[in-house]
């Protein structure tokens, strides 16, 4: 019976997350149209920076890229039109895609090519990390972790073998590293994810019961100090590498998809154009009006350059150190 409910409840949040994005699309569908501007619509669902070169990654196998600082972007040709979630890299050359049905893309020329990986899996996976060109880690639903320590070539299984989604992982190095996700859970590894030890987050619920959290990012500054994000605006904070997690921030309004710390900053963006700041020494947490209330995915800094990217094409810059955010034109589907 518990089971049902779940099912019930996902199918149900699913079917409320849809009806939203579309309303919000169409609102802002409306907008574009009166300012002049071609719209661009695949939602985007991830951003890395790296030297100050963007990619984005996202709906129907979109990969948006710009060298420019996000003056100009072109669509890289990923060769799926499968979903995808999540990217990561090491340098300007050398970067990872994960995605829907166990997707796993590459590039070692920046985009010009991107190429499949086999991944051993057909579940989704949601995210990805390297920690260099050859070290990283992917995870997906099914509790779903795979290792690579050969650049994707050939990709080792570690899952949990629990029913729970993991919708996000982060390593400081080749043994330390968390997964987070479904029910407000915490992994943590310290020889390189042979062995994963739940932590006790102080928000995780019983699988069996009623009640609903998740966890939607997880992110580390170092060995010790680490947040995480998730529904109901949630943020967990540690000093101790995750032995003991402290709530510091609960809004009960718009979930947070994405965190990040910046020069003594640390930012979250979620749904309904949710962006906040707080200085790690303070309390007040900083809201941000946005022009665009469609939701949030992830959120990315390179020096002074911050892009945050959403639902609908939506991409949003700060420059010079101010975080001042700035809605960019919408991408116009070109091809490079």
């Amino acid at each position: 019976m518990v089971f049902l409910v779940r099912v019930c409840f996902v199918f149900l949040l699913s079917i409320l997350l849809s009806v939203i994005t579309v309303f919000h699309d169409r609102i802002n569908h409306v907008y574009a149209e009166t300012k002049g501007i071609a719209p661009y619509y695949d939602d985007m669902n991830d951003v890395k920076i790296l030297d100050y070169n963007i990619w984005a990654a996202g709906s129907y196998g979109t990969i948006l890229y710009s060298g420019d600082r996000g003056e100009k972007w072109v669509i890289q040709d990923s060769n799926t039109r499968r979903s995808l979630f999540g990217i990561s890299g090491v340098d300007s050359q050398r970067l990872w895609v994960v995605g829907a049905y166990g997707t796993i893309l590459c590039t070692e020329d920046g985009g010009e090519i991107w190429k499949r990986l086999e991944s051993t899996t057909d579940n989704h996976l949601f995210a990805v990390q390297f920690i260099d060109s050859k070290e990283g880690w992917a995870v997906g639903n099914y509790s779903t972790i795979l290792h690579t320590n050969d650049g994707g070539i050939n990709w080792e299984d570690q899952s949990l073998g629990k029913d729970l989604q993991l919708y996000s992982v982060y390593f400081v190095d080749c043994n330390n590293g968390w997964v987070a996700g479904e029910f407000g859970v915490i992994y943590y590894t310290k020889d390189g994810g042979k062995i994963w030890k739940k932590q006790q987050s102080g928000i995780e619920v019983d699988i069996t019961s009623e009640s609903v959290q998740c966890l939607f990012k997880v992110y580390f500054n170092d060995l010790n100090k680490g947040w995480a994000c998730g529904l109901d605006g949630i943020i967990l904070k540690t000093l101790d590498g995750g032995t003991t997690w402290e709530i510091v921030r609960r809004s009960g309004k718009n979930h947070l998809l994405d965190i990040i710390f910046k020069d003594g900053r640390i930012f979250g963006v979620g749904m309904r154009g949710t962006i906040i700041s707080r200085k790690v020494k303070e309390s007040k947490w900083e809201d941000y009006e946005c022009q665009i209330k469609r939701h949030l995915n992830a959120i990315d800094f390179w020096g002074e350059l911050g892009i945050i990217v959403g639902c609908g094409g939506t991409i949003f810059r700060t420059e010079a150190g101010n975080y001042i955010w700035k809605l960019l034109k919408p991408v116009e589907r070109v091809k490079r």
